[in-house]
């Protein structure tokens, strides 16, 4: 349910996402086998991460091809990038994802590409970037 949520909300509005995100995780803290608890806290992050891009890639399309792609140029090891050049997420800039004019504070997009990297397991990255440039 919370998921859907997620995903069905605006996904800049980084606010609720975060309320949505910590009543689970609380939801969760409350689970008494510690390794129980370890395995819904990862996840229920992976899957509100998911939520968050299902809502972006819904919301504008390009724009989550965009941030998906900055996230994954981000996330590359060496070997990685030296095989993509060329490729279109190798080309993304900084500038896809903007700014945020108050310090220390993420922009919403900057957020999702943080939840991204973080949240969202590497083998799921791939198969979410390609459901964006489809939409798109």
């Amino acid at each position: 349910i919370s998921t859907s949520a997620i995903a069905q909300n605006d996904p800049s509005d980084t606010a609720n996402f975060e309320a949505v995100r910590q009543s689970g995780l609380d939801l969760i803290a409350k689970i008494g086998n510690p390794l129980a608890r370890q395995a819904a806290e990862v996840a229920w992050r992976t899957n509100a991460a998911k939520a968050l891009v299902q809502a972006m890639i819904a919301q504008d399309p390009k724009r989550a091809v965009e941030m998906l792609g900055a996230a994954q140029a981000g996330s590359r090891t060496k070997d990685d990038t030296a095989e993509a050049v060329g490729s279109s997420q190798a080309n993304t800039t900084s500038s896809v994802v903007p700014r945020n004019d108050h310090v220390g504070e993420p922009a919403p997009y900057e957020r999702s590409v943080q939840v991204f990297r973080d949240d969202i397991p590497p083998h799921d990255r791939s198969a979410l970037a390609q459901q964006a440039r489809t939409a798109e």
